[in-house]
């Protein structure tokens, strides 16, 4: 059986940025927030649309975002070292260091105020 897509009420934002504003702004301060996506910066274009077709292909959608869109994401956060980066450079194996990712996925930790 083909699976049905969920009815949303009229009036009801469900866009990834409405749905993580309310998931932030329900948590306690001092809980954290973490936040790994498809950075559109510097993205080689044949990569971001092989990570749109997987995602087609799982059910799912991925969706470049700028620096500056995934920083809306922290609003009311303070981000912990070392910030927005790319996902290699959070806890890099100490013996090789971080190396290049194939496809440019920025990931942070904010701590709600």
């Amino acid at each position: 059986m083909p699976a049905r897509e969920p009815h949303v009420p009229d009036g009801i934002d469900v866009t990834v940025p409405s749905v993580v504003a309310g998931f932030r702004d329900r948590l306690t301060p001092g809980s954290y927030l973490v936040i790994s996506a498809i950075g559109s910066e510097g993205v080689d274009e044949a990569a971001a649309e092989a990570a749109t077709e997987v995602g087609r292909a799982a059910r799912t959608s991925a969706v470049a975002r700028s620096r500056e869109q995934l920083m809306e994401f922290f609003a009311g956060c303070e981000l912990e070292a070392p910030g927005l980066v790319d996902v290699v450079q959070w806890r890099p194996d100490p013996d090789t260091g971080p190396t290049p990712a194939k496809v440019h996925m920025l990931g942070g930790v904010g701590r709600k105020r």
